[in-house]
């Protein structure tokens, strides 16, 4: 994949992932170009790239039924803007949380079945589009886009639960509180979940205080259970 120098000052860039020559599809004749969305853009002339110019471009738009994404793509972490819809998709890397600064992320019509946890760590997104994916789940941590303001989910087989508040009266902050509820509860329930260590010494706690004491557990026999064989413990 090839990125060329794009001014800021046009709406953004198109990237096509087919490796059609560039030559072949854009006029020579014409420096503004149009993407698969309809999004216009401009391509610095050869002049401006031979004269150093950086572009400093902060939207990419990526089309031509991208299955997986390259890396090199969340190495661009000053975009603002990224349009991923319209492709072939079938999942996002969790490495989409270094594009720390995106205000809108476009991943509608694709075949995402399921999304990163650490899309949650993009707490600049105003705008987040999910249409027309396979998406059943939400991952909770969604519930810290604090400052999202759309959120778009049509055409997604979701749970009647989740469909119901964001169909509702400002669905979509009903529906990133319902999610940030369950990420807490979710967090309290881990911190209060005792670890193997924690079990077993709990577990030798109990088996010492039926036998009374380490040395009389050594050849004890538990007592008969709905018919189970009796047999010799150690608390360990």
């Amino acid at each position: 994949m090839q990125f060329r120098p794009y001014q800021r000052s046009e709406v953004p860039l198109a990237i096509s992932y087919q490796g059609v020559d560039e030559g072949d599809r854009m006029s020579r004749n014409k420096d503004k170009h149009e993407g698969a969305s309809g999004r216009q853009y401009r391509i610095m002339s050869d002049a401006e790239r031979a004269s150093g110019r950086r572009g400093g471009w902060a939207t990419l738009e990526v089309t031509g039924g991208v299955r997986a994404l390259a890396p090199q793509l969340f190495q661009l972490t000053h975009l603002t803007e990224l349009y991923l819809n319209d492709n072939s998709l079938q999942r996002i890397p969790p490495d989409i949380n270094q594009l720390s600064n995106l205000h809108t992320l476009d991943v509608s019509n694709n075949k995402l079945r399921s999304l990163p946890v650490e899309m949650g760590d993009l707490i600049q997104l105003r705008e987040l589009h999910l249409n027309n994916n396979y998406l059943r789940v939400l991952p909770y941590e969604l519930g810290k886009l604090f400052h999202l303001q759309l959120l778009g989910l049509q055409g997604n087989p979701l749970s009647k639960e989740m469909l119901s508040i964001y169909n509702d009266s400002n669905g979509t902050a009903k529906l990133l509180t319902y999610m940030l509820d369950n990420l807490q509860a979710k967090a309290s329930i881990a911190a209060y979940t005792p670890s193997t260590r924690e079990r077993a010494a709990a577990s030798r706690t109990k088996c010492l205080a039926w036998c009374g004491g380490a040395s009389g557990c050594l050849g004890r026999t538990l007592p008969r259970l709905s018919g189970a064989r009796p047999r010799a413990i150690r608390c360990r």
